[in-house]
């Protein structure tokens, strides 16, 4: 984030409209999964200096076959994403990349990888679902 608000507030100097930053959330359980705090302070530094904040592609993947334990942890990182957003003044945007794990891309790179996204391949809502319906409804 350093070099990121480094080159933004250079370009803001030099009169470029920079109105915004997006963050990619590609996250890997257990592997990669940071604590609501990080993702929030993270995109608070960049709120903090008005400029407006996205997560602009946000999925967890899992090792595959996902386990109902690991579709559980999934579930309370995608959680923990929707809160910090939701925390910080100026983020606007959530938008997971993709619906489906039909069509996800993780597998295709990351083989053995797989389960990232809030529905399943039969389009059925995954724990996930439910985990960022909550964390949006919830005070």
């Amino acid at each position: 984030t350093d070099a990121t608000m480094k080159m933004v507030l250079g370009m803001r100097r030099r009169g470029v409209p920079v109105h915004g930053v997006g963050f990619q959330m590609h996250i890997v359980v257990p592997e990669i999964a940071p604590a609501r705090t990080t993702m929030q302070r993270a995109m608070g530094r960049f709120s903090d200096r008005g400029f407006d904040v996205a997560i602009t592609e946000a999925d967890v993947a899992l090792t595959m076959p996902a386990t109902a334990d690991a579709l559980r942890t999934q579930a309370g990182v995608y959680r923990r994403i929707v809160r910090a957003c939701l925390a910080v003044e100026r983020c606007r945007t959530i938008v997971t990349w993709g619906l489906s794990d039909r069509y996800s891309w993780i597998p295709g790179w990351f083989p053995g990888r797989g389960a990232a996204l809030l529905y399943d391949a039969d389009l059925v809502p995954k724990p996930a679902h439910r985990a960022v319906l909550r964390a949006l409804i919830e005070p």
